[in-house]
């Protein structure tokens, strides 16, 4: 059986082609990274972060922190660490382990200051 040179050339065609196709999914759906697996770009306690987030906002947008203070508010979202930063949970069951006044270390992605509330805002959250 003998091709012919179109046959040939369509055959090639089609096989990069859906190379190209199968390359171009693995890359615009590969899985998501989470947090527990990323470097922390901050380690220190809530205070301290604060300050740095004082000084300039823009730097810390959607870095990996890593914190350390007090629970002081609760509610079915996630917690007020310290009083001005509030912390949205990963895993929304991990809310009924923190009680109020307990002094926890909490990672989380920073996505912003609250101006109305005064308040630091990390997604992503968890208890280490």
């Amino acid at each position: 059986m003998s091709w012919s040179k179109g046959r040939k050339i369509l055959f090639i065609g089609l096989a990069i082609l859906a190379i190209g196709a199968f390359v171009g999914y693995k890359i615009l759906y590969k899985p998501h990274k989470k947090t527990i697996d990323q470097k922390a770009a901050f380690v220190g306690n809530s205070e301290d972060f604060k300050k740095q987030v004082a000084q300039n906002q823009l730097k810390w947008q959607n870095a990996i922190v890593e914190l350390k203070g007090k629970v002081t508010n609760l509610d079915k979202q996630g917690f007020s660490l310290n009083e001005s930063i509030f912390c949205q949970l990963e895993d929304s069951l991990m809310i009924q382990k923190i009680k109020p006044q307990m002094a926890i270390t909490v990672k989380g992605r920073f996505i912003g200051y609250d101006d109305l509330l005064e308040e630091i805002k990390l997604d992503q959250c968890i208890v280490r």
